[in-house]
């Protein structure tokens, strides 16, 4: 993650808003955001919101997954990023 803010609405729900800058599409992505959303949620208990900023638009289409994991046809863990960028 490139940034990582503590963002609460004026209702007082909180969260994290960790935001990744992302120029490529970048195979490794595939499971280091969902481990670093599913750490950041363990370590700080807030609800953590992923923005994925892109500079074009199929690196911003392969950014908003979703990503999965699990084993055969159960998953267990779903990211879905917010992508801003290039035509999305």
């Amino acid at each position: 993650m490139d940034s990582v803010l503590r963002v609460e609405t004026s209702e007082g729900q909180r969260s994290l808003l960790a935001i990744e800058a992302q120029g490529r599409k970048d195979p490794y992505k595939e499971t280091s955001w969902p481990y670093c959303t599913a750490y950041l949620r363990d370590k700080h208990d807030p609800p953590v919101l992923l923005l994925v900023v892109c500079k074009d638009r199929a690196t911003a289409t392969r950014a908003a997954g979703p990503f999965t994991t699990g084993y055969k046809n159960r998953i267990l863990q779903s990211t879905y990023p917010m992508v801003l960028g290039s035509g999305s």
